[in-house]
């Protein structure tokens, strides 16, 4: 119910490689993103049917050494926008 789920921004199984729960969004567009207010920023900056480079992160659990170094994996897409209505 975030803004990115607002925004027609789902989850999707993890074998068609995109976002899923525990992801970590990190970029919209030309945007960084650290906080949930840049997600706000960027999707009410942006319009329905408009297409916004994303990229997320997604830490390796299975292999994370939970010290200060975990693994990760930088993932990106293409998204096109839905309207609300």
């Amino acid at each position: 119910t975030g803004p990115a789920a607002k925004a027609g921004l789902l989850a999707t199984r993890r074998e068609l490689r995109g976002v899923v729960p525990g992801d970590v969004l990190i970029g919209i567009g030309t945007r960084p993103i650290r906080s949930p207010g840049d997600v706000a920023a960027a999707l009410a900056a942006a319009t329905a049917g408009q297409t916004l480079h994303i990229k997320w992160r997604r830490y390796d659990t299975a292999s994370a050494s939970g010290g200060a170094d975990p693994r990760y994996e930088e993932l990106e897409a293409d998204v096109v926008l839905a309207s609300a209505d």
